[in-house]
């Protein structure tokens, strides 16, 4: 009879994750929940510091804030419904003030630098 799904035999990975290493998770919703249950388990993670991004070049700007030295720029904010929104970032970032949206956003992405700084693994998914 056939099988309803694809089984693959598991495989070892070229490399582990251990306690002293230190995880950024960039990307989908996986790169939020696969992180949420390593932090119950105690090992020093950040969860995407720009929310959940989808797409490759999502991905590869998050990336590239993170490794850039300069504020975010007030100029890359838009306005739409009564909430100040970056493209670059979740929605869950959005604020009815462009200040506070901005702070939001400026503080997540220097916490995100300092730990990029220190990054022995980095997660990335994306969605599909």
């Amino acid at each position: 009879m056939p099988k309803f799904r694809t089984v693959f035999p598991p495989v070892t990975a070229p490399f582990t994750i251990g306690h002293t290493d230190r995880i950024l998770s960039v990307g989908s919703c996986f790169a939020e929940h696969i992180p949420r249950q390593m932090e119950r388990l105690q090992f020093p993670v950040l969860r995407n510091p720009f929310g959940i991004v989808y797409n490759p070049v999502s991905v590869l700007g998050a990336l590239e804030w993170l490794t850039d030295t300069a504020p975010f720029p007030e100029s890359h904010l838009v306005e739409y419904g009564g909430l100040w929104h970056s493209f670059d970032h979740h929605g869950a970032f959005s604020r009815p003030e462009k200040s506070e949206a901005l702070a939001a956003i400026q503080s997540s992405l220097e916490r995100g630098r300092a730990f990029w700084a220190k990054t022995t693994t980095l997660l990335i998914t994306f969605g599909t």
